[in-house]
Parts: structure tokens; sequence; C-alpha cells
């Protein structure tokens, strides 16, 4: 059995993991998967484990849901929406 990497974010020291998406890029995300609902017309975005990309919502009717995947930690580190927010 193949032992996990863990990787801490260096800027907010949550826990992390990579994805290699379908275009063979790493990408960091959230340690912990969350559930999703697909839905093509949205702007919410989820990473599978297999590396794909969806458009999705991130709250729906329980036990409806499409799938668990995982969130971009670009999207959710504090430390990349404060410099979002002083680069303005």
């Amino acid at each position: 059995m193949m032992k996990q990497q863990r990787y801490v974010c260096s800027k907010c020291g949550r826990r992390i993991k990579y994805i290699r998406t379908k275009n063979k890029k790493l990408i960091p995300v959230d340690f912990d998967p969350v559930p999703f609902w697909r839905n093509e017309n949205e702007k919410g975005r989820i990473i599978t484990a297999s590396g794909t990309t969806m458009f999705c919502d991130l709250e729906g009717a329980p036990n409806t849901e499409t799938g668990f995947g995982y969130m971009t930690h670009f999207a959710t580190c504090p430390a990349a929406q404060r410099a979002r927010r002083d680069a303005v």
C-alpha cells in the first residue's frame, strides 16, 4: 500500500494535498473532500480525485449529491484572499 504524502500550506498552515489534473498539472486542494451537485450553469468548481474539473453547486438536497470532490486551495486559503484584497 502506498503511503500518502502530507502537505501543509506555507501561507496559512492548513492541510492540503495535490491532485494531478487531466492537463497533467498538480494543483493544491483542501485536504478534506466536500459533497457537490453537478450544475454546468454554476460558477462553483470542484476537482475530482481523478483530476476532472466540474462546474457545480456546493449546496443541495441531502443524499442527492453527484459525488465528493476537492476545493482548490487557491479559492479557500485565507492568505491568498488577503493578497487578492490587498492588490486591489
